[in-house]
């Protein structure tokens, strides 16, 4: 009984979010589903929610998370980028701070830091 007060990423909304929420009113009618739809890290306690969903969050040991969906993203870049290990400029989400991008390559894993040139609130612009 009560509210159950969501936060999700928009991507995630568009395309699954809907049908989730439909399974879950249907299922609990005696709870009242409150969705807001946002790509920006939010604080969970502070601001109320019961449930964040997120994409990749930085790991926070005061709260419990689990992963219930795996995606791979890829890394495009121009065979000229430079291999002298300074940032290499990129199209980022998040803010314009510099950011590190593990990754696995055939060679094994390795950190890539990213300057961005271009930062998005979304990566659905």
């Amino acid at each position: 009984k009560g509210r159950l007060r969501i936060s999700a990423p928009l991507l995630f909304s568009q395309t699954a979010m809907g049908r989730i929420a439909a399974g879950f009113a249907l299922k609990f009618p005696e709870v009242r589903l409150e969705v807001t739809t946002e790509d920006r890290a939010v604080d969970m306690i502070e601001e109320g929610y019961d449930l964040v969903i997120r994409v990749n969050p930085d790991p926070d040991e005061s709260l419990i998370g689990r992963a219930f969906l795996r995606d791979r993203l890829v890394v495009v870049a121009s065979p000229q980028l430079p291999r002298t290990g300074d940032p290499a400029p990129g199209v980022a989400r998040g803010t314009g701070e510099r950011q590190t991008w593990h990754v696995k390559t055939e060679a094994g894993r390795s950190a890539i830091e990213i300057e961005p040139v271009l930062a998005l609130g979304t990566l659905i612009m």
